[in-house]
């Protein structure tokens, strides 16, 4: 099954390759890359109607805190509704790409995240609604060190590097799913990604 984009592209084209052109971009520059997976659920008593803006905003916040920290980082996200529900309240997988120097784990972002939307959404603060998703084993060659991390580390210079980079791209490639995609309101977008810095 083919999803395609109003201009006709392939859906799934675009996501992945919005993807690997970050991570390319992140290797190009540093010699350790940290790739984590976040999930967001949307609380049920919270209005979705902005939920892209929402997230979006939220999402930038956590890059400007990382970007004041001296942690340059890349970002994209997909909305997803599952099948079996009868609402479209979405929920949301960000995959997330950090200077690998600096930040070890996803579990930092997730929960620097899950505060911004906990105090925008006027929640709890113990609320938990995102969490780090644990790479799957088989799609990591260094799971050894980094199982504890609940993220895949890319070390560009050592022998597995393009196995190590296949694997975050494939991990990441779940997000290009079609099965929980196109039930959403009219103009509303299902993916996106962080902007490049500009050239100076």
């Amino acid at each position: 099954m083919i999803r395609r984009n109003n201009d006709g592209t392939d859906f799934t084209e675009k996501i992945n390759r919005g993807y690997e052109t970050r991570l390319n971009y992140m290797a190009s520059k540093y010699s350790q890359v940290t790739a984590a997976h976040l999930i967001v659920t949307w609380p049920n008593d919270v209005d979705h109607s902005h939920a892209n803006t929402e997230l979006g905003e939220s999402l930038n916040a956590l890059r400007k805190t990382l970007r004041n920290q001296g942690v340059e980082s890349q970002a994209g996200w997909v909305r997803e509704v599952a099948q079996d529900r009868k609402d479209d309240k979405p929920h949301y997988h960000i995959g997330l790409l950090c200077n690998g120097r600096e930040v070890q784990s996803g579990m930092g972002p997730a929960k620097h995240l899950n505060r911004l939307l906990t105090k925008h959404w006027g929640k709890p603060e113990e609320s938990v609604f995102v969490k780090c998703q644990p790479p799957n084993p088989d799609l990591d060659c260094q799971a050894e060190l980094n199982n504890r991390y609940s993220a895949i580390k890319l070390r560009t210079h050592q022998e597995n590097a393009e196995a190590q980079r296949e694997n975050i791209l494939k991990w990441f490639s779940y997000h290009a799913k079609v099965e929980t995609k196109g039930n959403v309101p009219p103009r509303v977008r299902e993916y996106g990604f962080s902007q490049f810095p500009k050239e100076e």
